[in-house]
């Protein structure tokens, strides 16, 4: 299983979770929580409903190539939506300057989505 190798790597992976969390920290609709991560995982909160988070994510995801995040559920906070950021392998081999560019367009589309309802 790889053990060794994956434990290893945690440092790394720990490194990076922190790195991308205070990338993320500065864009609009979107909280990252702990806003320093424990750990190679965060929750990512978006000011969006799980259903319009989806349709951003999956247009993005045919634009760029790119998918930024799984299933989302309804927050605690009323039009919200929570999902899980896990820092693995391909985080790892992708630093911020290529990732916060795509949260952030697809905070923008959220935002869009917003002013339309």
């Amino acid at each position: 299983m790889r053990f060794d190798e994956r434990i290893a790597l945690m440092p790394a992976l720990y490194r990076r979770a922190v790195d991308l969390a205070a990338g993320l920290a500065g864009l609009a609709g979107l909280r990252v929580n702990p806003s320093v991560p424990h750990t190679n995982l965060m929750h990512l909160y978006f000011d969006a409903l799980p259903e319009a988070l989806a349709d951003a994510r999956d247009e993005l995801a045919r634009a760029t190539g790119c998918w930024l995040v799984n299933g989302a559920q309804a927050a605690e906070v009323p039009g919200w939506s929570m999902t899980e950021l896990y820092v693995g392998d391909s985080l790892l081999r992708a630093d911020n300057d290529r990732v916060i560019p795509l949260f952030a367009r697809l905070c923008v589309a959220l935002a869009v989505a917003r002013k339309a309802r």
